[in-house]
């Protein structure tokens, strides 16, 4: 009688085990359906191995465990409900107290003018040399044009070829072809090259990653030593042809204006260039995150949302952003005018895009072999 008893209780007991199992099955498989009827599943990943992408096709296929660790593998919702070529673009979610917290701070993407700025260091100069050579050059086009007149071709030719050879020394000394110009017409040497006047020349040296954003006709600003705060302006008038190969700069010569003769030749000074970019779409520098592979911002799109975009932007330059003046990036490609970016706290907002995963795909799959070190992926930078 109790073995019956004992056989009625345990089969009791295994009905109701397996019905809360299946109940519990039925429970998830509605909860899951429920959930993509929702919100469309992009992809399943897994949660210890986020670099781990399975499309839903692969899924029903069997493909539902993960190929490192073999735990189930976990969906990826749609949380803006993009159309499906934006799915791989990663959102964060934050609460009004987390980006409190966080202090989180955005700026649009705006028409702004940017200015890059060059710092080098240069002197005024002090060049011999080069007033020789144009005391050689005045003297051989003064030959020249005499000798026009004498109807003596030989002469004439040797003095023509005498003309060509000054000219060619002057542009290996830096002069430009302009300044060549305004030589034959004005025929004066320029004095001020080893004697304190009005104007004065700068040399200056740039390097060889820069020469593409110098060129003639640039704005310049120089501060000397001997008088602080005070700034002295003019224009780069020649660039030199040739590359020296030591230091792999080129030399850049800038006409001053130099008020009651303050600016002595061989005076070391601080020049700046002004190269003025213009009125473009532009971004905080703040705002970008260079991950070694692509530049990328994060996107505020309301409610809390902050969605992933690779950006292609130009070199740094200088601008002002309510009433300050700031580094900023001019934008290529990636975003639109009106859109805001985040320019604080970003670093943070992308720390959480890679814990929860759809991050990873943006670092080249590198998160989840990093992370079993304890190492950012190569290349991260905030």
């Amino acid at each position: 009688m109790k073995k019956e008893k004992i056989l009625i209780i345990l089969t009791v007991l295994t009905a109701f085990f397996f019905g809360l199992i299946f109940f519990s099955c039925s429970r998830k498989k509605e909860d899951h359906k429920s959930h993509a009827a929702e919100k469309e599943i992009l992809y399943w990943t897994c949660g210890m191995h986020p670099s781990i992408k399975v499309e839903p096709e692969e899924y029903k296929k069997g493909n539902t465990q993960c190929p490192i660790c073999h735990m189930d593998l976990v969906p990826v919702y749609s949380e803006t409900g993009k159309k499906k070529e934006d799915k791989s673009a990663p959102v964060v979610v934050l609460t009004d107290r987390e980006k409190n917290l966080a202090g989180i701070a955005t700026e649009e993407v705006e028409y702004r003018h940017l200015t890059k700025e060059i710092d080098t260091s240069g002197k005024i100069a002090y060049d011999p040399e080069l007033t020789v050579a144009e005391e050689e050059y005045i003297t051989a086009l003064n030959t020249y044009e005499k000798l026009l007149k004498s109807h003596i071709q030989e002469s004439i030719d040797r003095a023509k070829k005498l003309v060509e050879q000054s000219e060619y020394r002057l542009r290996l000394l830096g002069v430009s072809k302009q300044m060549i110009e305004e030589l034959e017409q004005t025929r004066k040497v320029h004095t001020n090259l080893i004697l304190p006047e009005e104007t004065v020349w700068v040399y200056a040296d740039i390097y060889e990653f820069e020469i593409g954003q110098v060129k003639e006709g640039q704005e310049v600003k120089v501060e000397a030593i001997a008088y602080p705060g005070e700034i002295f302006r003019g224009k780069i008038r020649a660039i030199d042809p040739v590359l020296n190969p030591k230091t792999r700069s080129v030399r850049i010569r800038a006409k001053i204006t130099n008020p009651d003769l303050k600016l002595k030749p061989d005076m070391y000074v601080k020049v700046t260039i002004l190269n003025h970019i213009g009125n473009v779409l532009s971004i905080p520098k703040t705002a970008v995150l260079d991950t070694g592979l692509r530049k990328v911002v994060y996107v505020d799109i309301g409610q809390g949302k902050y969605v992933m975009r690779e950006v292609n932007i130009g070199a740094e330059a200088s601008t002002v952003i309510k009433g300050e003046k700031q580094k900023a990036y001019p934008v290529k490609r990636g975003l639109k005018k009106g859109e805001k970016v985040v320019t604080k706290a970003n670093f943070l907002i992308d720390s959480q895009s890679q814990l929860t995963g759809p991050a990873s795909s943006a670092y080249g799959g590198a998160l989840d072999k990093e992370k079993d070190t304890g190492a950012m992926p190569p290349g991260h930078q905030h």
